[in-house]
């Protein structure tokens, strides 16, 4: 068996089927007990699972071209129970074709939260046939993106610009740019922007949680705090409203990571009305003041005891219902 496949030249979005047929050389019969492939465009078919000695056999597999472009290879991992050679490695390589290409099919940004600062991705289009294409120009269906078109080479190349528009908050926001062409084999083109807005001051952990008290041993505990916002910061002024506890502020990276650490006494009990917590002071406009809450892990709820029942006292009246009746006593059978 040849265990490199090239299946030429494919469409894109295309499906191409494949099948490696083999022989069993040996004496004994051959079981192929595993087709793993490489990603989930590959699947594998029914292959043939035991072939008898000189018999062949067959390992269908299918490739989704999906949004592939260009020169592609993947791997197949093939495992039987031939001693030998336990093990098997089969490629495909081709090249996907797509009629009109973009390149990449996705503007992913990461802003960050409350910066007034537009991010910029490139996307580039190719028109790989030999007709002339024109593109409308981009529609968006997400405020939070623009988009521009500029023709690099007429009816072959263009390059489409997406921006973000701030300000953003936490979490992630999804766009859709839409471009309408005369191309018969791709009368649309979509390309999905997506924005992982990061937040401008974290801090990780969010809050601290004690262990039981009382603290059998003083305990140590930190928080680190990253400034992903284009300036620099100063954090100071570090405190805890806990009695006996300890702050020590540290900065690892000059404006930007800074780390807390918080000792905690031996005995230390905390209770939910003391609303503890840990504070800074920092010069982001936005972040004037960090605070972190202090929780610590309740006690158990105890069970209380189980109290002993006095002992009824046993009924002297007579029950209503009267006792059944004893089983008649076995007949015996007079001997002859």
């Amino acid at each position: 068996m040849n265990p490199v496949h090239d299946f030429g030249k494919a469409n894109g979005g295309s499906v191409v089927n494949i099948s490696y047929v083999f022989t069993n050389t040996g004496k004994a019969e051959l079981e192929v007990t595993g087709v793993q492939p490489g990603c989930g465009c590959t699947v594998p078919g029914q292959w043939s699972r035991k072939v008898a000695p000189g018999q062949t056999g067959s390992i269908p597999l299918q490739f989704n071209t999906g949004s592939y472009s260009g020169p592609v290879q993947k791997s197949v991992t093939v495992t039987c129970n031939d001693p030998a050679h336990p093990t098997s490695i089969l490629q495909l390589k081709g090249v996907v074709w797509k009629a009109v290409d973009v390149n990449p099919m996705y503007a992913i940004f990461n802003p960050v939260a409350d910066s007034p600062t537009n991010e910029a991705r490139t996307v580039r289009i190719v028109n790989n046939t030999d007709g002339p294409m024109t593109l409308s120009p981009p529609e968006v269906n997400n405020k939070s993106f623009t988009a521009e078109l500029k023709t690099l080479k007429p009816d072959k190349e263009f390059e489409l610009t997406i921006k973000t528009v701030p300000p953003f908050s936490s979490g992630t926001v999804q766009g859709m740019v839409t471009i309408k062409t005369t191309s018969t084999n791709a009368p649309t083109i979509s390309v999905n922007a997506i924005a992982m807005v990061q937040q401008s001051i974290m801090v990780m952990p969010s809050q601290l949680m004690v262990p039981m008290g009382p603290l059998a041993t003083s305990t140590k505990m930190g928080v680190t705090i990253r400034n992903n916002s284009p300036t620099n910061i100063v954090v100071s002024e570090p405190s805890v409203n806990v009695a006996g506890c300890d702050v020590n502020l540290q900065e690892l990276q000059a404006g930007r990571v800074f780390n807390v650490i918080v000792t905690f006494p031996t005995g230390l009990e905390i209770t939910p009305a003391q609303k503890a917590e840990v504070s800074l002071k920092t010069t982001h406009p936005q972040h004037p003041t960090i605070k972190v809450p202090i929780y610590q892990v309740p006690r158990p709820a105890q069970t209380p005891a189980a109290v002993p029942q006095p002992a009824q006292p046993r009924s002297t009246v007579p029950s209503a219902f009267p006792p059944p009746p004893a089983p008649p006593a076995p007949v015996k059978q007079a001997q002859r």
